[in-house]
């Protein structure tokens, strides 16, 4: 009697062993795409405050700065100014991603694939609101209806957000939750919307570096239940992860689900 309650006690203790095991392995491999898909881009581009205050700015800079007004600023009733030490502004929360696929190309108005040769922020004009713009040299062009985008040209795109340097020397961050900065001299496939007044704002990436793939979207913690949809493509090898986007893309064209 007691060598089988001794057997039955072996079988329990084995047993929760293994689901522990597998439970762990589990979490680990999730908590794994997190982290493969975060953010990496956190030097975003950086303005110097006292020059962009005092520079002449040109009538197309204006009109375009008017677009971003109150553009990742926590509080966009004031201007943008350095805050007291210690105090940092807050990222712009929501969820941005809501209705994205992994690769949203039904949702974008151009896709294409280019190395980042330029970056630099900007403030508004009423200093509300700060945005990126980046020159993308295009190598591919996914999908592009109006037939504007050309390979072997450079387009500008933009991303809500950037840092400010003040005098003092610090610098404060201004970003939406979850979004990165692409970086320059490197490949990315973007996924690009056409706004009414004509601007190509980034509504996602993925960074293309060692013949793998890197969102520039995603989490930068490591709660599986924050995960991206873009994490999907995480450490993809490169050509497999083309060949998913051209395929998205044809399927896009011919009026198809991806």
């Amino acid at each position: 009697m007691i060598t089988n309650s001794k057997f039955l006690v072996g079988a329990v203790v084995l047993t929760a062993s293994l689901l522990f095991a597998a439970t762990f392995y589990q979490t680990k491999n999730v908590l794994s795409a997190s982290r493969s898909q975060e953010n990496h881009s956190h030097d975003l581009p950086t303005l110097d405050y006292e020059n962009e205050v005092t520079k002449a700015k040109s009538k197309e800079r204006k009109e375009k700065g008017s677009h971003f007004k109150g553009g990742a600023n926590p509080d966009t009733r004031k201007p943008i100014d350095e805050l007291p030490e210690g105090v940092e502004p807050l990222p712009i929360t929501g969820a941005w991603w809501r209705g994205l696929s992994a690769l949203p190309t039904e949702q974008s108005d151009a896709v294409v694939l280019g190395v980042i040769t330029s970056r630099d922020a900007y403030l508004t004009e009423d200093r509300t609101g700060i945005y990126s713009e980046f020159t993308v040299l295009v190598s591919e062009v996914f999908k592009d209806p109006t037939k504007t985008i050309i390979s072997g040209t450079p387009i500008s795109v933009n991303r809500t957000g950037g840092a400010v340097r003040f005098k003092s020397g610090k610098i404060q961050k201004y970003q939406i939750a979850h979004q990165g900065m692409p970086d320059v001299a490197a490949p990315y496939v973007l996924f690009l919307r056409k706004t009414s007044n004509g601007d190509l704002l980034i509504l996602t990436g993925f960074k293309l570096v060692n013949r793998h793939v890197t969102p520039l979207d995603g989490n930068e913690n490591d709660d599986p239940r924050l995960v991206l949809p873009f994490a999907k493509y995480a450490g993809t090898d490169e050509a497999e992860f083309l060949k998913a986007v051209r395929d998205a893309a044809a399927s896009s064209a011919k009026g198809g689900a991806q």
